[in-house]
Protein backbone atom coordinates (compact mmCIF):
# COMPACT_ATOMS: atom_id res chain seq x y z
CA UNK A 1 0.00 0.00 0.00
CA UNK A 2 2.17 2.53 -1.73
CA UNK A 3 1.08 6.52 -2.14
CA UNK A 4 2.11 8.48 -4.60
CA UNK A 5 3.58 11.05 -3.20
CA UNK A 6 4.42 15.05 -4.86
CA UNK A 7 8.07 13.84 -4.54
CA UNK A 8 10.12 16.22 -7.45
CA UNK A 9 13.35 14.71 -7.54
CA UNK A 10 15.61 13.70 -10.24
CA UNK A 11 17.98 11.11 -9.80
CA UNK A 12 20.92 11.51 -12.24
CA UNK A 13 23.54 8.11 -12.14
CA UNK A 14 26.24 7.77 -14.50
CA UNK A 15 29.41 8.45 -14.89
CA UNK A 16 30.11 11.47 -17.63
CA UNK A 17 32.71 9.33 -19.54
CA UNK A 18 33.06 9.95 -23.36
CA UNK A 19 30.54 7.15 -24.56
CA UNK A 20 28.04 8.23 -22.83
CA UNK A 21 28.32 11.59 -23.78
CA UNK A 22 28.53 10.39 -27.85
CA UNK A 23 25.26 8.46 -27.30
CA UNK A 24 22.95 11.26 -25.99
CA UNK A 25 24.23 13.53 -29.20
CA UNK A 26 23.01 10.51 -31.16
CA UNK A 27 19.41 10.02 -29.37
CA UNK A 28 18.91 14.06 -29.15
CA UNK A 29 19.78 14.57 -32.75
CA UNK A 30 17.04 11.89 -33.95
CA UNK A 31 14.70 13.47 -31.38
CA UNK A 32 14.01 10.40 -29.47
CA UNK A 33 15.68 12.66 -25.72
CA UNK A 34 12.64 14.09 -24.16
CA UNK A 35 13.21 17.66 -22.49
CA UNK A 36 14.91 17.83 -18.90
CA UNK A 37 16.18 13.98 -19.87
CA UNK A 38 19.66 12.63 -19.60
CA UNK A 39 21.17 9.23 -20.92
CA UNK A 40 22.13 6.75 -18.61
CA UNK A 41 24.39 3.35 -19.41
CA UNK A 42 23.17 1.73 -16.27
CA UNK A 43 19.67 0.53 -15.59
CA UNK A 44 19.60 2.23 -12.03
CA UNK A 45 16.94 0.33 -8.86
CA UNK A 46 14.27 2.89 -7.95
CA UNK A 47 11.38 1.52 -5.98
CA UNK A 48 9.39 2.29 -2.74
CA UNK A 49 10.11 -0.08 0.46
CA UNK A 50 11.69 -3.68 0.66
CA UNK A 51 12.20 -6.47 -1.93
CA UNK A 52 9.26 -8.95 -1.45
CA UNK A 53 9.73 -12.31 -0.74
CA UNK A 54 8.20 -14.71 -3.74
CA UNK A 55 6.50 -18.20 -3.45
CA UNK A 56 5.52 -19.78 -6.26
CA UNK A 57 3.23 -21.98 -4.73
CA UNK A 58 0.81 -18.34 -3.61
CA UNK A 59 1.87 -15.93 -5.97
CA UNK A 60 -1.48 -14.96 -8.29
CA UNK A 61 -1.91 -12.79 -11.08
CA UNK A 62 -5.43 -11.30 -11.76
CA UNK A 63 -7.85 -9.69 -14.61
CA UNK A 64 -10.30 -7.91 -12.78
CA UNK A 65 -12.70 -4.63 -12.74
CA UNK A 66 -14.53 -3.52 -15.81
CA UNK A 67 -14.20 -6.95 -17.73
CA UNK A 68 -16.71 -9.96 -18.63
CA UNK A 69 -15.22 -12.19 -16.74
CA UNK A 70 -13.00 -12.05 -13.90
CA UNK A 71 -9.75 -14.02 -15.08
CA UNK A 72 -7.58 -15.00 -11.99
CA UNK A 73 -4.31 -17.36 -13.44
CA UNK A 74 -2.26 -18.83 -10.54
CA UNK A 75 -0.85 -22.00 -8.74
CA UNK A 76 -3.11 -21.68 -6.17
CA UNK A 77 -3.14 -23.71 -3.14
CA UNK A 78 -6.79 -25.95 -2.64
CA UNK A 79 -7.34 -24.97 1.11
CA UNK A 80 -7.15 -21.37 0.35
CA UNK A 81 -9.17 -21.78 -2.95
CA UNK A 82 -11.76 -23.88 -0.74
CA UNK A 83 -11.80 -21.38 2.23
CA UNK A 84 -12.16 -18.45 -0.01
CA UNK A 85 -15.27 -19.47 -1.62
CA UNK A 86 -16.60 -20.45 1.96
CA UNK A 87 -16.77 -16.80 3.49
CA UNK A 88 -17.08 -15.79 -0.01
CA UNK A 89 -20.93 -17.23 -0.03
CA UNK A 90 -20.91 -16.17 3.91
CA UNK A 91 -21.43 -12.20 2.81
CA UNK A 92 -17.79 -11.86 4.44
CA UNK A 93 -15.19 -11.01 1.88
CA UNK A 94 -15.73 -7.12 0.72
CA UNK A 95 -15.23 -6.17 -3.20
CA UNK A 96 -11.76 -6.12 -4.80
CA UNK A 97 -10.10 -8.16 -1.70
CA UNK A 98 -9.00 -11.97 -1.66
CA UNK A 99 -7.94 -14.45 0.92
CA UNK A 100 -4.70 -14.98 2.79
CA UNK A 101 -3.32 -17.63 4.88
CA UNK A 102 -0.70 -16.06 5.77
CA UNK A 103 -0.55 -12.61 7.41
CA UNK A 104 1.58 -10.00 4.94
CA UNK A 105 3.55 -7.35 6.70
CA UNK A 106 3.55 -3.74 5.77
CA UNK A 107 4.29 -0.58 7.19
CA UNK A 108 6.37 2.46 6.54
CA UNK A 109 10.11 2.05 8.05
CA UNK A 110 11.85 0.22 10.50
CA UNK A 111 10.38 -1.77 13.74
CA UNK A 112 11.05 0.08 16.76
CA UNK A 113 13.45 -1.30 19.48
CA UNK A 114 11.15 -2.14 22.70
CA UNK A 115 11.88 -1.52 26.33
CA UNK A 116 9.66 -2.35 29.03
CA UNK A 117 11.15 -0.30 31.35
CA UNK A 118 10.34 3.09 29.72
CA UNK A 119 7.64 2.00 27.52
CA UNK A 120 4.14 3.74 28.69
CA UNK A 121 0.93 3.98 27.27
CA UNK A 122 -1.27 7.79 27.16
CA UNK A 123 -4.56 8.81 27.22
CA UNK A 124 -4.49 12.33 26.27
CA UNK A 125 -6.75 15.66 24.34
CA UNK A 126 -10.61 15.95 24.75
CA UNK A 127 -10.42 13.53 28.61
CA UNK A 128 -11.52 14.76 32.10
CA UNK A 129 -7.82 13.97 33.10
CA UNK A 130 -4.94 12.87 31.44
CA UNK A 131 -4.29 8.68 31.72
CA UNK A 132 -0.60 7.40 31.48
CA UNK A 133 0.14 3.12 32.27
CA UNK A 134 3.60 1.69 32.23
CA UNK A 135 3.72 -1.74 30.63
CA UNK A 136 2.98 -3.71 33.42
CA UNK A 137 0.24 -1.51 34.34
CA UNK A 138 -1.26 -1.97 30.62
CA UNK A 139 -1.30 -5.31 31.65
CA UNK A 140 -2.89 -4.81 34.28
CA UNK A 141 -6.29 -3.19 32.59
CA UNK A 142 -9.38 -5.19 31.89
CA UNK A 143 -9.09 -7.74 29.06
CA UNK A 144 -11.17 -8.19 26.02
CA UNK A 145 -11.27 -10.75 23.23
CA UNK A 146 -12.92 -10.70 20.09
CA UNK A 147 -12.57 -12.97 16.82
CA UNK A 148 -12.96 -11.23 13.57
CA UNK A 149 -12.17 -10.52 10.07
CA UNK A 150 -9.36 -8.50 8.67
CA UNK A 151 -8.98 -6.20 5.22
CA UNK A 152 -5.42 -4.51 4.18
CA UNK A 153 -6.27 -1.68 1.66
CA UNK A 154 -3.45 -3.70 -0.50
CA UNK A 155 -6.54 -6.55 -0.97
CA UNK A 156 -5.71 -9.41 0.93
CA UNK A 157 -8.03 -10.20 4.00
CA UNK A 158 -7.65 -12.90 6.91
CA UNK A 159 -10.52 -14.31 8.17
CA UNK A 160 -11.20 -15.30 11.71
CA UNK A 161 -8.58 -14.20 13.50
CA UNK A 162 -8.70 -13.98 17.24
CA UNK A 163 -7.20 -10.54 18.61
CA UNK A 164 -6.79 -10.06 22.50
CA UNK A 165 -6.54 -6.49 24.45
CA UNK A 166 -7.94 -3.60 25.81
CA UNK A 167 -11.12 -2.36 24.74
CA UNK A 168 -11.69 1.41 25.08
CA UNK A 169 -15.68 0.98 25.11
CA UNK A 170 -14.37 -0.83 28.42
CA UNK A 171 -11.96 1.42 29.66
CA UNK A 172 -14.89 4.30 29.44
CA UNK A 173 -17.86 2.12 30.39
CA UNK A 174 -15.89 1.10 34.01
CA UNK A 175 -14.40 5.03 34.69
CA UNK A 176 -10.63 4.26 34.01
CA UNK A 177 -11.20 7.23 31.28
CA UNK A 178 -13.64 9.57 31.19
CA UNK A 179 -14.12 11.62 27.94
CA UNK A 180 -15.53 14.91 27.26
CA UNK A 181 -18.72 15.29 25.26
CA UNK A 182 -16.80 17.35 23.16
CA UNK A 183 -14.50 14.54 21.37
CA UNK A 184 -15.57 13.64 18.22
CA UNK A 185 -12.64 11.80 17.10
CA UNK A 186 -9.21 9.75 18.07
CA UNK A 187 -5.75 10.30 16.41
CA UNK A 188 -3.64 7.22 17.38
CA UNK A 189 0.04 8.17 17.98
CA UNK A 190 2.95 5.34 17.82
CA UNK A 191 6.64 4.98 17.16
CA UNK A 192 8.25 7.73 14.87
CA UNK A 193 5.48 10.36 14.68
CA UNK A 194 3.07 7.91 12.45
CA UNK A 195 -0.58 8.81 13.23
CA UNK A 196 -3.96 7.33 12.53
CA UNK A 197 -7.05 8.75 12.91
CA UNK A 198 -10.93 7.28 13.42
CA UNK A 199 -14.09 8.35 14.22
CA UNK A 200 -14.95 8.11 18.13
CA UNK A 201 -18.13 5.56 17.42
CA UNK A 202 -15.42 3.51 15.66
CA UNK A 203 -12.62 3.30 18.21
CA UNK A 204 -15.26 2.77 20.78
CA UNK A 205 -17.23 0.10 19.10
CA UNK A 206 -16.57 -3.71 19.69
CA UNK A 207 -14.36 -3.94 16.84
CA UNK A 208 -11.71 -1.86 17.61
CA UNK A 209 -9.18 -2.97 20.04
CA UNK A 210 -5.66 -1.91 21.70
CA UNK A 211 -4.27 -5.50 21.23
CA UNK A 212 -1.37 -7.35 22.42
CA UNK A 213 -2.22 -10.92 21.35
CA UNK A 214 -3.21 -12.37 18.07
CA UNK A 215 -4.51 -16.43 18.24
CA UNK A 216 -3.12 -16.60 21.42
CA UNK A 217 0.02 -16.16 20.92
CA UNK A 218 2.13 -12.34 21.58
CA UNK A 219 2.22 -9.77 18.25
CA UNK A 220 5.18 -10.12 16.67
CA UNK A 221 7.53 -6.73 16.09
CA UNK A 222 6.62 -6.16 12.41
CA UNK A 223 2.70 -6.88 13.37
CA UNK A 224 3.15 -4.07 16.27
CA UNK A 225 4.59 -5.60 19.39
CA UNK A 226 3.97 -4.70 21.69
CA UNK A 227 0.89 -3.06 20.84
CA UNK A 228 -1.16 -2.28 18.13
CA UNK A 229 -4.62 -0.71 17.41
CA UNK A 230 -6.72 -3.58 15.25
CA UNK A 231 -10.60 -3.16 13.66
CA UNK A 232 -11.66 -5.16 11.40
CA UNK A 233 -15.09 -7.11 10.46
CA UNK A 234 -16.84 -8.98 12.84
CA UNK A 235 -19.41 -11.46 11.19
CA UNK A 236 -22.80 -10.60 11.78
CA UNK A 237 -22.78 -7.05 13.23
CA UNK A 238 -23.54 -4.18 11.64
CA UNK A 239 -20.68 -2.05 12.65
CA UNK A 240 -18.40 0.61 10.70
CA UNK A 241 -15.36 -1.75 9.43
CA UNK A 242 -12.32 0.70 8.18
CA UNK A 243 -9.77 -1.09 6.13
CA UNK A 244 -7.49 -2.71 8.62
CA UNK A 245 -4.02 0.53 8.37
CA UNK A 246 -6.60 2.44 10.33
CA UNK A 247 -5.17 0.68 13.23
CA UNK A 248 -1.95 1.74 14.21
CA UNK A 249 1.12 -0.77 14.98
CA UNK A 250 3.42 -0.01 17.67
CA UNK A 251 1.03 2.35 19.18
CA UNK A 252 1.62 5.10 22.50
CA UNK A 253 -1.08 6.53 22.27
CA UNK A 254 -4.68 7.71 21.77
CA UNK A 255 -5.57 11.50 21.65
CA UNK A 256 -9.18 11.96 21.86
CA UNK A 257 -9.93 14.78 19.42
CA UNK A 258 -12.86 17.88 19.29
CA UNK A 259 -12.63 17.37 15.31
CA UNK A 260 -10.77 14.95 12.47
CA UNK A 261 -7.67 15.60 11.28
CA UNK A 262 -5.67 13.54 8.98
CA UNK A 263 -3.04 11.08 9.70
CA UNK A 264 0.07 10.13 7.92
CA UNK A 265 -2.17 7.78 5.01
CA UNK A 266 -4.63 9.95 5.13
CA UNK A 267 -2.58 13.17 4.50
CA UNK A 268 -0.74 10.93 1.49
CA UNK A 269 -3.99 10.43 -0.44
CA UNK A 270 -5.89 7.47 1.51
CA UNK A 271 -8.99 7.67 2.26
CA UNK A 272 -10.46 9.30 5.49
CA UNK A 273 -13.15 6.83 6.38
CA UNK A 274 -11.59 3.84 4.55
CA UNK A 275 -15.13 1.75 4.16
CA UNK A 276 -13.85 -2.04 3.23
CA UNK A 277 -17.73 -2.83 1.71
CA UNK A 278 -17.33 0.54 0.02
CA UNK A 279 -13.76 0.24 -1.22
CA UNK A 280 -12.71 3.55 0.02
CA UNK A 281 -9.09 2.79 -0.52
CA UNK A 282 -8.44 6.48 -1.90
CA UNK A 283 -9.53 10.10 -1.26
Amino acid sequence: MWPFFNWKARLIMFSMDQDRRKEEERVRSEGRLPPGQALTLKFPVLHYGPVPAFNASTWDFRIWGEVEQEKIMFSMDQDRRKEEERVRSEGRLPPGQALTLKFPVLHYGPVPAFNASTWDFRIWGEVEQEKRWTWDEFNGLPRAKIQMDIHCVTRWSKFDTVWEGVSVRTLADSGLIKIKPSATHVMQHAEYGFTVNLPLEVVLADNFLLATHLNGEPITADHGYPLRGVVGFIPGRELDTPYFWKGAKWLRSLEFMPHDRQGFWEQAGYHNRADVWKEERFG
